[in-house]
């Protein structure tokens, strides 16, 4: 069948509207929107078993997803309008979670490797929040309440930790961690 062989799912749909396919190779994906100004794209071409899971109400926000390797998880859910979702996965068994509230903020994670977890949340506008994490292991958690912050994290190794949790305005971090 067609739908089997699809794994580069793009979305622009109407508004209200949920869906729900499984491809070959055992990649699921769910998506609800409730606009039809809100954008989804999701690549699972080189991989099994991953997982996304998409939900977006408010107007012209986007969420980007692209996995590959086989047993990874991302959950994204956009309330408000302008907001931007990025996730990238290579490797198994990591995971992503990404949710924001408000207006025009950007979140972005690239993962490489195995057993890796990423948590972002916004809420507020005009926020920026990226991380980086190359290696196994490792946990990476940026919450920011709040407005014009940006926080970046970049983890290159294994069995790194990171955590920030930031109440208030105009904030800029910038963490490295290598071994």
């Amino acid at each position: 069948m067609m739908i089997q062989k699809m794994k580069l799912l793009l979305v622009a749909v109407a508004a209200s509207v949920v869906s729900s396919t499984s491809f070959a190779g055992g990649n699921s994906v769910f998506i609800q929107q409730a606009d039809p100004a809100n954008k989804a794209s999701i690549d699972q071409s080189k991989g099994s078993a991953n997982y996304v899971h998409i939900s977006q109400s408010g107007q012209n926000n986007s969420a980007t997803v692209v996995q590959r390797g086989a047993d990874n998880r991302i959950i994204q859910t956009q309330s408000g309008d302008k907001n931007t979702l990025n996730a990238e996965q290579i490797g198994s068994n990591n995971l992503i979670e990404q949710s924001q509230q408000g207006a025009h903020n950007y979140a972005s994670v690239y993962q490489q490797g195995f057993n890796n977890t990423a948590l972002q949340s916004q809420s507020g506008s005009h926020n920026y929040s990226e991380t980086t994490q190359i290696g196994n292991n490792n946990i990476s958690e940026q919450h920011v309440t709040g407005n014009d912050n940006k926080i970046i994290n970049d983890q290159v190794g294994s069995g790194l930790s990171y955590n920030v949790v930031h109440y208030g305005n105009d904030l800029n971090l910038t963490i490295t961690q290598r071994n």
